[in-house]
């Protein structure tokens, strides 16, 4: 029988998630190309990790779930989910939702916001929707 160590859990973790990191680089890339022209390759995985690990703190952990919470922010910048107060409120009302019905809602309310011309800072958007 095999025994896996923890530590060796640990190193499949990290390989899962470099490799999801990578995914999601090549995602924001195409879907986004005019927003993220700017930053190096480096800048953005840097931009991902740190946006992964606030998704995980609003409870958003699945592949999906975060997918979106990163594409929103890239087009609602990084702090959206505290500085935007529609994605403030949300994410507090509804911790005991299920994570994807709650991405869901996060990613409408945002597409309306882009839709109605009301994106956070007060830009006018024309680019790719999240």
């Amino acid at each position: 029988m095999w025994v896996i160590r923890p530590e060796q859990l640990a190193v499949l973790d990290a390989v899962a998630r470099e490799q999801f990191v990578r995914e999601l680089l090549d995602h924001v890339r195409e879907h986004f190309a005019a927003r993220t022209a700017v930053m190096t390759d480096g800048e953005l995985i840097d931009r991902i990790r740190t946006t992964i690990d606030r998704a995980a703190e609003h409870g958003l952990t699945e592949r999906n779930p975060v997918r979106r919470f990163v594409a929103l922010s890239i087009v609602f910048g990084a702090g959206f989910d505290e500085e935007a107060e529609w994605a403030a409120r949300l994410l507090a009302d509804s911790k005991a939702m299920d994570q994807r019905v709650r991405a869901e809602l996060l990613h409408e309310l945002g597409l309306r916001r882009l839709r109605d011309g009301r994106p956070r800072g007060g830009r006018g958007v024309t680019e790719e929707e999240p």
